[in-house]
């Protein structure tokens, strides 16, 4: 996809999905869904050439809608999804305090275990 494509709402949402899809791990089905619920709530909403705050209001979005409907879906192509999302919640938790209160092991010294192919 051509780098000035996501200056439109329908190519940034694209680019979104791609990305989304070949390099976050999310389902091809479920990317394909957040891109045209984020175009289709960012239509008209918005100036074209999109500027840098719109792009991230659409990724920030299009994130959410990932979020939401990841766990609101069931299906085995979603659990592995699910998992992850949980983990680098947790991950995120323990960055968090360990950032915060010295008493705490690093991150690092965490693991999580997970089951094969998550």
């Amino acid at each position: 996809m051509d780098f000035r494509s996501d200056r439109t709402v329908d190519g940034h949402a694209a680019v979104l999905a791609q990305h989304a899809a070949a390099s976050r791990g999310i389902p091809v089905k479920l990317a394909r869904q957040a891109e045209r619920i984020t175009a289709e709530r960012f239509a008209g909403a918005c100036c074209e050439p999109l500027d840098e705050g719109t792009r991230r209001r659409m990724t920030a979005y299009f994130d959410a809608v990932v979020r939401r409907r990841a766990f609101r879906t069931g299906g085995p192509e979603l659990l592995a999804y699910r998992r992850r999302l949980v983990a680098a919640s947790i991950d995120e938790d323990l960055r968090s305090a360990s950032a915060t209160d010295p008493e705490y092991p690093a991150p690092s010294m965490w693991t999580l275990p997970l089951p094969l192919g998550v």
